[in-house]
Order: structure tokens, then sequence, then C-alpha cells
């Protein structure tokens, strides 16, 4: 197999040193993807924007596409909990949405004897094989 490949890649590339060729390519991740690349035959697999990682449970974006590791990024809601305490029950009700400027973050003793719970919400990103990005 190595031969066929080193007699196409010297067909492709005339006068390129295809010892050093070979090198790069068998220190990429996934030599068969490179090999595929540089021979123009390298065909991208159909990626979802949405998939339901499994292990998260989660509706999730998809951002971008790692060929050599086979790996997808994608992106997810995520929410984070906070606690601030106020003086009294009406500052609490007024605060919409966290803000330390209103609140304070940790409880101290005296009259901050008010506390509120808030979701905060944020987009997180993380990664996965993409045999688990296409299972339904």
């Amino acid at each position: 197999m190595n031969k066929i490949i080193r007699i196409a890649l010297a067909n492709k590339f005339p006068g390129i040193e295809i010892e050093a060729l070979m090198e790069v390519i068998n220190q990429t991740p996934n030599a068969i993807i490179a090999i595929e690349t540089l021979m123009d035959v390298y065909e991208a697999p159909d990626i979802p924007w949405t998939s339901l990682i499994p292990q998260s449970n989660k509706l999730c974006t998809f951002v971008s596409f790692d060929k050599y590791a086979e790996k997808v990024t994608y992106t997810y809601d995520s929410y984070s909990h906070k606690t601030l305490y106020f003086f009294t029950q009406i500052a609490a009700d007024a605060c919409l949405e966290y803000d330390e400027a209103i609140g304070r973050e940790y409880y101290s003793r005296g009259n901050w004897d008010v506390k509120k719970e808030f979701k905060i919400p944020n987009i997180a990103t993380n990664s996965c094989e993409l045999k688990l990005w296409l299972k339904k």
C-alpha cells in the first residue's frame, strides 16, 4: 500500500521529494485523510448544523470540524448560578438581573439578610468525535 501511495504522490507532485512528503503525512493525526487531501479526493462528511449530544442531552450548534482528528467543535447554552444578598425584599424584587452594584455577592452580618438566586446564561464550547455528533 505504501508503494502505491508513493507512486501516486510522485505522479501528482513531480520534482518534490516523496520521502519528505511521506514524513509529513505520517506526522498528521490521520494519514489517510492527509493523503486523500493531497490527492484531491477527500470528501468532507455531511455535518448537520445542530445535534443532540447524548452525553449532555443538550441541543448543540456546530462551529467547526477538524478533519484530521475527526472532531467537531460545538457550542451550547449553559447556565451558572449566582447569589446576591440585599437589605430588603423590595430591593431584591427590583433587581431583575445579576448586578453586584445593587446587592452583595457574599453574605455579611448585618442587614444583608434577603437572598436572591440568579440563573446566568452563557454559551459554552466543547468538542466531540464526529461519530458522536452524527449519532441520532
